[in-house]
């Protein structure tokens, strides 16, 4: 970190004190500027997190689209921060300075999500447009927005992240020739284990990811296609007792009194449901049911809704109201 600081301080001329690794996401659209001298042979760079896995990307990302785009987002409603790439000039290189808290945001030791949206996600993913929305600070989605008329950007949705109802259900496949969903059939670029990596149960054991294919679910990253096969079986048998999942997020969202319901409560309710509806699949859930969860033998599904549960009340939803709701 120390080597960072002082690069970053010589090549941006600000007082550049980072500590925190996650720190460093707010960096990521300034690295065309701090890494220039690793790039000199390259037409273009760009950045991915670490919770990623990727599928065949010449698919969605050729020769032809790297002639006429300068900055590429795998997110249609924001700049994705866990995948984009960037045309290496001038322009593109000090284009993050074109967001007016530039300097404040990288000199700050808060982290801002500058890379994407300052965290709108849930409003950005309902169609709201991130110039209509009271940030925090600008951004560089608001960065290449309003830029538009002297930008060639590409904002495509070709990603997975399990977040959407039907993508938290999903079945993946991913070998040579790319990812794919067994649900859908649709081919993706990468699926992003945001949620997936903090759910307890999920499970990721060590491949030799050169010869083997690998399927991924909400549970984990499994080689032997016969046990996912009978996984997916299980989730179309059970399909039909999850229906009632989100109307029982609608009605936690409307017994709180709050300004908008992030996606951070959705997942972490999504999730509460899901876990009661296995552990009590014969009649609706009840304020019951979910105190008799937490006496669970299962110490591995109580610590995890537990968890979650903690996540509810870290954003101000007391255990009362939940039961109300419920």
């Amino acid at each position: 970190m120390k080597d960072f600081n002082q690069l970053a301080s010589k090549k941006l001329k600000l007082e550049i004190d980072v500590s925190e690794p996650y720190k460093l996401c707010d960096f990521k659209p300034a690295y065309g500027l701090i890494f220039e001298d690793f790039i000199l042979d390259f037409d273009f760079w760009g950045y991915c997190d670490l919770d990623i896995i990727l599928g065949n990307i010449e698919k969605f990302i050729d020769s032809e689209k790297l002639r006429k785009y300068e900055i590429i987002s795998v997110r249609e409603e924001y700049l994705s921060g866990f995948f984009a790439i960037y045309k290496n000039s001038d322009k593109i290189k000090y284009i993050f300075k074109k967001s007016k808290d530039w300097e404040f945001v990288l000199t700050n030791e808060d982290n801002f999500c500058f890379d994407e949206c300052n965290w709108e996600f849930y409003k950005c993913l309902k169609g709201i447009s991130i110039l209509e929305i009271d940030t925090e600070i600008e951004s560089m989605t608001h960065v290449v927005l309003k830029e538009r008329m002297f930008l060639d950007s590409s904002f495509n949705n070709c990603s997975h992240e399990f977040l959407g109802y039907a993508e938290f259900f999903d079945l993946l496949r991913v070998n040579s020739n790319g990812l794919y969903s067994l649900n859908s059939g649709k081919e993706y670029i990468l699926t992003h284990l945001i949620r997936l990596k903090k759910f307890s149960l999920f499970d990721s054991p060590k491949f030799n990811w050169k010869n083997e294919e690998i399927y991924i679910d909400r549970f984990g990253l499994s080689n032997l296609s016969e046990h996912i096969e009978e996984r997916k079986l299980s989730f179309m048998r059970k399909k039909v007792k999850f229906n009632q999942e989100d109307f029982f997020i609608e009605k936690v969202s409307n017994s709180f009194y709050l300004r908008s319901f992030t996606s951070d409560m959705v997942i972490s309710l999504r999730h509460i449901y899901q876990l009661l509806v296995l552990f009590h699949d014969n009649h609706p859930i009840t304020a019951n049911d979910l105190h008799d969860s937490f006496q669970d033998n299962n110490d591995v599904n109580k610590a995890f809704l537990k968890e979650q549960f903690a996540t509810i009340v870290y954003w101000g939803l007391s255990n009362d109201y939940l039961k109300l709701a419920i």
